[in-house]
């Protein structure tokens, strides 16, 4: 990649430039995700531009996968940021160590808005199809679904369900952060 941003006063967030990624890979056997253009960053005077943040998977082997982030004239003091994204879940393992194994697919919708200090996060994810071995735990959960929205303060479980050691589970409910 490639990043120059200039500014005569205010640092970082108030700079004025451009930053290209032209490649990232994340993969997992046969499951990748990669960006199929350069992603571009535009500042200018401290607003903030993304343009083709997209992260996805080569369609002969998993159609169903990708990120995006969006967002056009942003600052650090106004977000304005969009994630959305459908995936297998086997390519987020790496980022979860204390599984033994994941799966499923996944669909995640993030709105990020007011300060980077103290950003508002609303957001909602679904998981069909899941599978979750946790080290050290003697049963994998399998056939998992869920549906939830959440938010800085709050996870609202709106419904989970799956197998778990020959039986079936069923829940809802919120969680305070």
């Amino acid at each position: 990649g490639d990043l120059d941003l200039h500014a005569d006063s205010g640092g970082l967030w108030k700079s004025t430039g451009r930053g290209t990624i032209e490649n990232i890979l994340l993969q997992r056997g046969q499951l990748k995700l990669q960006n199929p253009q350069p992603m571009k960053l535009v500042m200018n005077h401290g607003l903030i531009g993304l343009e083709q943040f997209i992260l996805q998977s080569d369609e002969s082997v998993d159609n169903k996968s990708y990120i995006k982030l969006s967002g056009k004239d942003f600052s650090a003091d106004d977000l304005v940021v969009k994630l959305d994204s459908q995936l297998n879940l086997r390519l987020l393992q790496i980022f979860l160590p204390f599984l033994e194994e994941l799966g499923g697919q996944a669909r995640l919708n993030v709105d990020i808005s007011q300060a980077l200090k103290k950003p508002e996060i609303l957001g909602t994810a679904n998981i069909q199809n899941g599978f979750i071995k946790i080290k050290g735990f003697p049963h994998p959960f399998e056939k998992t679904s869920a549906d939830v929205q959440f938010s800085q303060s709050k996870i609202m479980i709106n419904s989970v369900s799956g197998s778990l050691a020959g039986g079936s589970f069923k829940g809802d409910g919120i969680i305070s952060i």
